[in-house]
């Protein structure tokens, strides 16, 4: 009841506040350290609408102008609608092994989803409700990913970020399950997780702001059940010594090695217990000049270990905005220039923008990486939200290994699909019925027009007006 007054009162408000939220504030944005004002603009932004214009006199709308495609192609791995986007490799590089990573949204706790998935949380029980609409944990995962799957999950390795807990021994606890006046403490079912994870999802990052939701018995407990599932996960540790021999997990793509290092720019309000720190990759990555020494240890870590190519998972940048400010785009760049070549990065659950940022390494050879900052909401639906915050994305990221005219080798990034996604889901009163991730760039294909049940003229609105705004962000 008090978020509704709260959103009423903002709503009504909205013709004398509009103007100072119209565009990205320049702050760190964490539960942990906010500033004056920071919690009236959160809710402004989570109530009315989300922030579409970029931090002013930075010139973030230039740096992130619609790029023209090297080529459009067809049917890709299954997708007949996305647009691949060459990387700037250099002429002389030949390539004699390729691999693709794909790589998504947030996977978040929402009480739609989990109704659309017959799990209810009733009287401190998680129970499968039978109806006429409920289809078993494996056919209702089946469905979500229905429209997506030939893209997002025929990859050589296929990434998510999983931002919350799932401890099977405690009841499940969807977003929002209280007021946000108080620090959320999300759960997701077990069976649920384990059906998504059957789809093809083979790892996962466990480094963000939900991650100590559950406690420290909780974070390892999820542990364990990501490895009882085989599911592989990085930034989290159930011990300091995992902590230390593991600190990135690597893994082989044919003959290319491919190192994940996972980090998180807060722990909203649960911080890890002193001595513990080592439960959650924690940097304050929103914050400028922020010291990146623990990151780069990994980086180096991971090349020493054999690594061709260091994919960073980055929890971080502004909730409900469309453009990561200028301090969250310098900390990118320092990170690229360390030596990731790619960052996947989650958390405003608003898709953003992507780049490819050239440098010259140490030895002036130039190299290239590829920044995603974030992707949006995954398997995540939260009903009532401004219509912007239904658009997110999923990537095929290429890699390449080859080399030049004298026999130098190495790896590096050779291109990057992203499809923009449309969440669609349809409610019988006030139970919602069936979640999906639709592919937006089909949609458009087809007139926005789909034959799903449910299906009606307003989510057609919803479709055409989130295709312009995924042109915008460089999604399509």
């Amino acid at each position: 009841m008090f978020d509704k007054l709260v959103s009423i009162g903002l709503h009504v408000a909205r013709p004398f506040i509009g103007k100072k939220y119209r565009s990205s504030w320049p702050i760190e944005g964490t539960m942990e350290h906010l500033g004056r004002g920071e919690t009236l603009y959160w809710c402004y932004k989570r109530f009315c609408q989300p922030i579409e214009e970029p931090q002013p006199g930075e010139g973030i709308a230039e740096r992130f102008a619609p790029l023209t495609a090297d080529a459009v192609v067809v049917a890709m791995d299954g997708a007949d609608t996305c647009t691949y986007f060459e990387a700037p490799t250099p002429a002389d590089w030949q390539a004699h092994a390729w691999a693709t990573v794909s790589c998504a949204g947030d996977i978040l706790a929402t009480n739609d989803v989990l109704e659309a998935s017959c799990v209810e949380h009733k009287g401190g029980e998680t129970k499968k409700e039978p109806s006429l609409f409920c289809l078993p944990f494996c056919l209702s995962a089946t469905r979500m990913f229905a429209d997506i799957a030939s893209f997002y999950l025929d990859a050589d390795l296929v990434c998510a970020n999983l931002e919350c807990p799932v401890v099977p021994s405690l009841p499940t606890s969807g977003l929002p399950p209280r007021s946000w006046l108080k620090p959320l403490s999300l759960n997701l079912s077990a069976p649920l997780v384990q059906s998504w994870l059957a789809q093809g999802i083979n790892l996962v990052s466990t480094a963000n702001n939900h991650a100590l939701d559950q406690d420290p018995e909780g974070l390892r407990a999820t542990i364990q059940f990501l490895e009882e599932n085989n599911c592989a996960f990085v930034g989290t540790a159930a011990t300091a010594e995992a902590a230390a021999n593991e600190p990135f997990y690597l893994t082989a793509l044919g003959d290319i090695k491919v190192a994940h290092i996972a980090w998180t720019f807060s722990l909203s309000n649960h911080p890890a217990p002193a001595g513990h720190e080592y439960l959650v990759n924690y940097l304050r990555l929103n914050q400028a000049s922020v010291d990146l020494a623990p990151l780069c240890a990994q980086v180096a870590a991971a090349r020493a270990a054999g690594a061709d190519i260091v994919l960073a998972h980055l929890h971080w940048g502004l909730e409900f905005e469309a453009y990561p400010n200028a301090v969250l785009i310098d900390n990118a760049h320092r990170i690229i220039e360390i030596g990731v070549d790619v960052i996947i990065g989650n958390h405003p659950h608003h898709a953003q923008p992507w780049e490819w940022h050239s440098y010259a390494d140490g030895s002036n050879t130039q190299r290239v990486g590829l920044i995603l900052y974030a992707l949006g909401d995954f398997l995540s639906y939260q009903r009532g939200l401004p219509t912007n915050l239904y658009v997110s994305a999923v990537g095929r990221i290429k890699l390449a290994k080859g080399s030049d005219a004298t026999g130098n080798e190495r790896a590096w990034v050779s291109g990057f699909a992203p499809l923009p996604l449309f969440q669609f889901a349809v409610f019988k009163g006030r139970r919602c019925q069936d979640v999906r991730m639709l592919d937006l760039a089909r949609l458009a294909k087809n007139d926005f027009e789909c034959l799903l049940p449910g299906y009606g003229a307003h989510h057609k609105r919803r479709a055409r007006k989130l295709w312009q705004l995924a042109k915008k962000l460089r999604l399509a």
